[in-house]
């Protein structure tokens, strides 16, 4: 570091390079003042500080606003400045800096190096990393990611993943409203949705196509009105139960669609699948 005097008070400059030529804004707008022929003339000392004022206007009493605030508040003390400061790391005295706004508490690079990594070893965290989850241990409290992949991957996809209810794999979506990966899953998803209402249409559509008299209605009207009772084994139908297991519900028709019966309400009944396949297209009096 380059030691010489500045060029307005004589005062020592501490500094990277050689280039500077005050110690201070103050003395460089006071020598700024003077080579244009200003009034300089204040003299003494602040009373808030103990700042030489050499080079202030005439008539300045204090170095500052902050000093004349402090000397109003408490008139006669004066401020902590005048202590000397010494490197909070190697505890060397640093240069006289009252006046100086933005006062160094570190002497060199080497202490402020120092003390950063002292502070980052003294605290770990560990956090959640907001990709993938995973969990992390960090000397950064507020670090939001693992790895640099996962800080491209949210940039690239600036919302949390999700994962796909149809299919079970995680996506990143594109809009707030977005459930589904892709399109064949939107619509399975939309299918396991409204299966009943589904099923309803395909078994109204395939009565039509035989010509029988119709009426819609959904497979849950029917089960609810038999009460979850088997209408052939006379037993308990699980609703919980899914096809193709053997005793999930089913939709049965008394007189079958493919022998002229209707498909209607007071045509059809809850039934197990098994026995609702055993059934097939007979009557219930010939099973």
């Amino acid at each position: 570091m380059a030691e010489h005097t500045c060029a307005h008070c004589a005062g020592p400059i501490t500094t990277r390079t050689s280039k500077a030529t005050f110690c201070s804004v103050n003395c460089r707008q006071a020598a700024g003042r003077r080579r244009r022929g200003e009034v300089v003339g204040a003299a003494g000392n602040c009373p808030g500080c103990g700042a030489s004022l050499a080079g202030r206007y005439q008539g300045t009493k204090h170095c500052s606003i902050a000093c004349a605030r402090a000397v109003q508040r408490n008139p006669g003390v004066l401020l902590p400045m005048l202590l000397p400061i010494r490197c909070r790391r190697c505890r060397v005295e640093l240069p006289d800096q009252r006046g100086i706004r933005g006062k160094k508490r570190l002497c060199s690079d080497d202490c402020r190096r120092q003390k950063k990594n002292a502070v980052r070893r003294a605290e770990r965290f560990t956090i959640q990393c907001v990709v993938c989850h995973a969990s992390v241990e960090t000397a950064d409290g507020q670090q939001r990611y693992c790895s640099v992949d996962c800080r491209r991957i949210r940039r690239r996809h600036p919302r949390d993943a999700r994962v796909c209810g149809p299919c079970g794999s995680p996506f990143w979506p594109n809009t707030s409203q977005q459930i589904y990966c892709g399109r064949v899953c939107r619509r399975r998803g939309h299918y396991l949705a409204n299966k009943d209402r589904y099923l309803s249409d395909v078994r109204l559509r395939k009565a039509r196509v035989r010509g029988v008299t119709t009426e819609y209605f959904t497979s849950l009207e029917i089960y609810e009105r038999d009460g979850w009772i088997c209408g052939i084994c006379h037993q308990h139908v699980d609703p919980k139960l899914e096809f193709p297991h053997p005793w999930s519900k089913s939709l049965d028709h008394r007189i079958p669609v493919s022998k002229g019966g209707p498909h209607s309400r007071e045509n059809t009944q809850i039934a197990h699948l098994l026995c609702n396949l055993r059934k097939s297209d007979k009557l219930l009096e010939a099973v």
